[in-house]
């Protein structure tokens, strides 16, 4: 990877009524609720974008190369990458996994710095930034990874599917949105230092989908370190709570929140099953975490009964959850936000969006990747 010649590109401006300025689009409206030392929480993050299981992590044979699950009426459906192996010019098949989603994290982050650009195209959304700038960001979240390692999990996410249908009977009936995370990828290498060395992708349009209907939140970056394979259902657990537990209390520790277990590791992805064995160890080190990051004040403020879930027809643990006050604020901070934002998409009418275009000339070159 080459230092890059110049930043990333600035949001694009353009002219409305006589009047210059940036237009009022889901993705400026994105934009505009970001702030420092927060990341973004889409709705979709309840659902298993990606797979945690460490067996399901490097190559897999080809006959498990597909794999589905299934609750509460959705059903995520993964589709390995095909890669083609330079050594043995054998295909090989990788999920999008843990080191995926490390990118796709780290690309969010990257737009809270202004390192990489946000544009909507009509209902999609489109990402520009620097693989140098990547790598350079996961260095400094000691989260280090070599141009081949990075290289290796864009290939991965322009190539593996992910297909995401509801079953629900209102709402959302019948809605199927599949493909890449990330599609109609491409590099550009140009005389021109401004978009020398861009890398550029359309996001998945299950995250375009919360982008333009302004199902995001935002959450404290201390609330989501980690990189441990227990910390992904730890993860699960805050998104589903700031998307679903929107009446916690900011001035006492009095309102639950209660889940299944089972809630938790559908939506972190983990695949095979789990003995009740596996899953009371794993409530366990998720109650340290939770006190450790302060959304608990001790290990009594979760509650675990192992309980016959009628609904499934399956035993699991209920969870009955009881969060800080500074949760209960950190909640409330959000709430207001989410309104704010929400207002804006409802009030804000259709304008021109520009966009930059990047073509091909005798200078510039632009190398497809999907």
């Amino acid at each position: 990877m080459t230092v890059p010649k110049d930043e990333v590109l600035e949001q694009t401006e353009t002219e409305h009524d006589g009047a210059v300025g940036v237009v009022v689009t889901s993705a400026n409206i994105f934009m505009d609720s970001l702030s420092d030392g927060y990341t973004t929480s889409l709705s979709s993050h309840q659902l298993p974008l990606t797979i945690s299981d460490k067996s399901l992590s490097g190559k897999v044979p080809s006959e498990m190369a597909l794999i589905s699950s299934s609750r509460d009426g959705w059903k995520i459906t993964h589709k390995a990458a095909q890669i083609r192996n330079p050594k043995t010019d054998e295909i090989d098949h990788y999920f999008a996994t843990k080191p995926a989603m490390t990118i796709l994290d780290a690309v969010w982050d990257l737009i809270n710095l202004k390192k990489c650009s946000l544009e909507q195209v009509g209902d999609t959304f489109r990402i520009t930034f620097r693989k140098y700038d990547l790598r350079k960001y996961l260095e400094e979240i000691n989260k280090s990874r070599s141009g081949s390692q990075i290289n290796l999990q864009l290939d991965i996410l322009q190539s593996s599917i992910l297909e995401v249908a509801s079953t629900k009977t209102s709402g959302q009936n019948g809605v199927k949105l599949t493909g890449a995370y990330f599609q109609n990828a491409y590099e550009v290498e140009s005389d021109d230092p401004k978009i020398d060395g861009l890398y550029r992708a359309t996001l998945h349009p299950v995250i375009a989908e919360d982008l333009m209907q302004g199902r995001f939140r935002d959450v404290e970056k201390t609330f989501l370190t980690g990189t441990s394979e227990s910390n992904e259902i730890y993860k699960a657990c805050i998104h589903r709570m700031r998307h679903q537990f929107i009446n916690a209390d900011a001035s006492a520790e009095t309102i639950s929140f209660k889940m299944f277990f089972g809630d938790l590791l559908f939506s972190a992805g983990k695949m095979e099953k789990m003995t009740q064995g596996a899953m009371r160890r794993a409530i366990n080190v998720l109650k340290d975490k939770m006190v450790e990051k302060g959304i608990i004040s001790s290990k009594d403020n979760m509650i675990s009964e192992w309980v016959f879930d009628a609904d499934r027809c399956e035993n699991d643990y209920r969870l009955v959850i009881t969060p800080t006050v500074g949760w209960g604020e950190s909640q409330k901070r959000s709430n207001a936000k989410y309104k704010i934002q929400n207002e804006r998409l409802k009030s804000s009418s259709p304008q021109k969006i520009d966009v930059l275009e990047i073509q091909e000339t005798a200078g510039t070159r632009i190398k497809r990747l999907n």
